[in-house]
């Protein structure tokens, strides 16, 4: 087993440098860089402007290949302004960079005498998928507001990208923490206020009110994973944290604010069933208990009437482990398949890097969710389009597992620049002027010596969630992933992140919510 992971692991290698060096020539082999059906317009413009010296001229940008870019020798606000023979409609701009030095730029269409910004961000790198609502234009212009150093840009891709018909709904899943954040307070509100005044108070109003504009949430999300409130301890028993009852309680909550939305699709609660402890400690559970951590996990599926569990192991770092992972989700499917038949799901999150899991053991999971946060760049940002978006599907599509497994990770929360263990929810800073563009903003910290300090924190902001969405429409995935879902702002904010997501799968779905009733 051993010498089959690491031939495995080669192969994958192998394949990804093939597919780089291919790329260099122009020459596409890895279907993750292909997304998109529709014709790329921008070959259809003439470059009617760039700014400064000409290090590499700006007509590079729509010839179609990845070893030619354009340069300007101009600091700030270098542009190149490309301009059709007629008004054209497009939703979506690709670009592509071969260096790292674009720290903040802008697309910009001609109207009415001036240049109006449609979109806005910082980071382009390796990968950028810029989208908006439709824009009609004859002239678009690239704009660079901020760099270090010299930028090389190697594409600028223009698409009007059609609504896409599904199979299957997009999975929208979101962890929701249930150690602190308990849905049955509001819902005890609710109650509590109709006691004490009637239906006809203001008070009664207000609190149901609050379950509404919460029920909104499950109008988008389709499964809910219960978190931080579930472990199995390891001798292979189910410790649930809070007690049996309360979560019942929370269950009963969640069908109580599903019941009072507006728009009522299937929404799934499952649950993660957290780790013993560390890599060897988890590895010895499993070696000595498994079979009856089967048989318990069956047993609470059923106490509870959940759709399914899920795991975080993070991370299995032997192939040992591996194997002794893949063995017990083996076991659990057959398991879930004799009690539930295909009715259970078995969700397992994922990193983009070292994943051992054997072809039979992925063939048993039916949703990985792949947290793609936490993940830095040069700058220390986390989670930004290229690290936390194309290198993470670009990683499991190398490895060839089937992509409607796939539940593309969307962080809800900031992590501060300096790469400290801080995580600060966006309902921080969803407020601040511009934010449905920004990613950072400043956060106030303490250093060791208990002094004040500002550093940087970097979020996805509702632009960067809708761009992420509309990737994964476009890759094929299967849907979302949340983390999590209570670091949002309410949905009738126009900031909320929710919302963006939202919105976006109105614009990119044609039968989004046909199963709505």
């Amino acid at each position: 087993m051993k010498c089959y992971l690491m031939i495995r692991r080669i192969i994958a290698l192998v394949v990804c440098a093939v597919q780089f060096i291919l790329g260099l020539f122009g020459v596409s082999v890895n279907p993750m860089k292909n997304v998109i059906a529709e014709p790329n317009l921008a070959p259809q413009a003439i470059v009617a402007d760039q700014s400064g010296s000409k290090i590499a001229d700006a007509k590079f940008l729509t010839d179609g290949k990845v070893e030619t870019y354009w340069s300007s020798g101009q600091q700030e606000g270098a542009y190149v302004e490309l301009r059709f023979l007629e008004p054209v409609t497009f939703n979506t701009v690709v670009l592509r960079e071969l260096t790292t030095s674009v720290k903040a730029f802008a697309l910009q269409k001609y109207e009415n005498g001036q240049w109006v910004d449609f979109f806005k961000s910082d980071r382009i790198e390796t990968y950028r998928f810029c989208t908006f609502d439709p824009v009609t234009t004859q002239r678009v212009r690239l704009v660079v507001r901020g760099q270090v150093g010299t930028f090389r840009l190697q594409e600028m891709e223009i698409y009007n990208i059609a609504p896409k018909e599904l199979d299957e709904p997009l999975r929208v899943a979101a962890y929701k923490r249930i150690d602190f954040n308990k849905t049955w307070k509001i819902t005890d509100k609710v109650r509590q206020m109709k006691e004490a005044y009637g239906e006809d108070s203001a008070q009664y109003r207000e609190a149901y009110q609050e379950m509404k504009t919460y029920s909104r949430y499950f109008e988008v999300i389709n499964e809910v994973i219960l978190f931080n409130g579930v472990d199995w301890t390891t001798d292979g028993i189910i410790h649930i944290r809070d007690g049996a009852d309360d979560l019942r309680r929370e269950i009963a909550a969640l069908h109580e604010v599903f019941d009072a939305r507006d728009i009522k699709t299937d929404v799934r609660i499952t649950a993660t069933i957290l780790c013993p402890g560390n890599n060897e400690i988890t590895a010895k559970s499993l070696e000595e208990h498994m079979d009856t951590l089967v048989e318990n996990i069956v047993a609470f599926v059923k106490e509870f009437g959940l759709d399914g569990v899920d795991f975080d192991w993070e991370y299995p770092d032997q192939n040992a482990q591996w194997r002794l992972y893949s063995e017990f989700i083996k076991k659990l499917d057959k398991a879930f398949d004799r009690a539930f038949g295909d009715s259970v799901t078995i969700g397992v999150a994922l990193a983009n890097w070292g994943v051992g899991f054997s072809r039979s053991a992925m063939r048993a999971i039916d949703e990985v969710h792949v947290m793609a946060y936490d993940l830095l760049d040069d700058d220390d940002c986390h989670s930004t389009f290229m690290t936390g978006a194309y290198n993470p599907m670009r990683y499991f599509n190398g490895l060839q597992y089937p992509r409607e497994l796939f539940n593309l990770g969307l962080p809800y929360y900031g992590r501060p620049t300096d790469g400290s263990a801080y995580w600060p929810s966006w309902s921080q800073v969803g407020n601040e002027p511009d934010a449905y563009w920004l990613n950072a903003f400043p956060g106030a910290y303490t250093d060791e010596a208990g002094n004040p300090v500002t550093i940087d924190d970097y979020y996805n902001s509702p632009s960067m969630i809708a761009d992420k969405t509309a990737y994964a429409i476009s890759l094929g995935i299967g849907g979302l992933m949340i983390f999590h879902m209570d670091c949002d702002l309410p949905m009738d904010h126009p900031n909320s992140l929710t919302l963006a997501i939202e919105k976006t799968l109105e614009q990119r779905v044609a039968n989004y919510r046909a199963e709505a009733k």
